[in-house]
């Protein structure tokens, strides 16, 4: 990760001119909002387009109400934005939810070898 070049969208979010960072943060919200374009205006013969637009908001929220933690316990301590592992499982968890809800088929049914699989290998914990 190398936030010092001005290819790199963190510089802006990075610079001192309130300008550059409101204008970056308008880019980003442009660019991700392509996303919602494509899935509402193309289809594709092979796979379905599923956009996940996580709400930080309600993710942090949810960590502290549920173990008395700060917001900062999930952010990396390196950059102080990105998700750190504990913010990526809880994302993880939401996106679960998020396909299981929306697009239960693309998760698919449940093996049916589940049970040989089990008495091959017995209980893995999960894994």
């Amino acid at each position: 990760l190398d936030c010092s070049g001005e290819a790199n969208p963190c510089w802006g979010w990075l610079n001192l001119d309130e300008s550059w960072r409101n204008f970056t943060s308008e880019r980003a919200f442009n660019l991700s909002s392509v996303y919602t374009d494509i899935q509402s205006s193309q289809t594709f013969e092979n796979f379905t387009l599923i956009h996940f637009d996580p709400d930080w908001e309600e993710i942090i929220n949810d960590y502290v109400e549920t173990t008395g933690g700060e917001p900062s316990d999930i952010i990396e301590p390196a950059d102080g934005f990105h998700p750190n592992q504990l913010g990526n499982v809880l994302l993880a968890e939401k996106m679960w939810e998020f396909i299981e809800g929306t697009y239960p088929e693309a998760l698919g049914g449940v093996n049916p070898n589940n049970d040989k699989i089990a008495a091959l290998f017995g209980n893995q914990g999960g894994h």
